[in-house]
């Protein structure tokens, strides 16, 4: 008996924290998955509407609840059917072959507003301009396709500098 695939939707890309929860839950369940990468949350609530499933950020130890997506609960006809941990490590991110870049030459980081909001202390403390994005995946595409040398970063998971082959230049850091 073939396993009918579900349609799961992620905010976010591939690498995002969504998805990076969305994986371990799909193998740990022996689930047959689709991933829909959704990065509006009325877009990704309508989707759960029609019948998916959906995988958002509700809150986090750091910054409390989501407002965007608790918000969206009360515009959509959607309920919670699992709650899902993942411990978030931020790495900053910067491109490859960037001889000897140092943390102290880094001007900015892109990422989510969430995720900047999360890293302040370290920002701020080594004067790095945070610049908000969609989401941590975008940060980091936009830092890999950057064509020049620069002194910019993107704060997001090790999952993102193994996809979009960037650098960690600060590791597992997080408030």
């Amino acid at each position: 008996m073939k396993i009918k695939k579900i349609k799961i939707g992620v905010y976010g890309s591939e690498g995002s924290y969504s998805h990076i929860v969305s994986k371990k839950h799909i193998k740990k369940n022996k689930i047959n998955a689709d991933f829909q990468y959704l990065f509006n949350i009325d877009e990704l609530l309508s989707f759960v509407e029609k019948g998916n499933l959906g995988i958002l950020p509700i809150e986090n130890s750091t910054e409390g609840i989501v407002t965007q997506v608790v918000d969206g609960f009360y515009k959509h006809n959607v309920e919670i059917i699992e709650e899902l941990s993942l411990k978030i490590n931020h790495c900053l991110l910067v491109k490859k072959n960037i001889p000897k870049i140092k943390l102290a030459q880094i001007t900015e980081a892109f990422s989510h507003p969430q995720a900047l909001s999360q890293c302040t202390h370290f920002l701020n403390k080594n004067k790095i301009i945070p610049v908000s994005f969609s989401d941590t995946s975008e940060a980091a595409k936009f830092i890999k396709d950057l064509s020049s040398k620069n002194f910019q970063s993107a704060l997001g998971s090790e999952e993102l500098a193994r996809i979009y082959k960037l650098d960690i230049l600060k590791k597992k850091y997080s408030k």
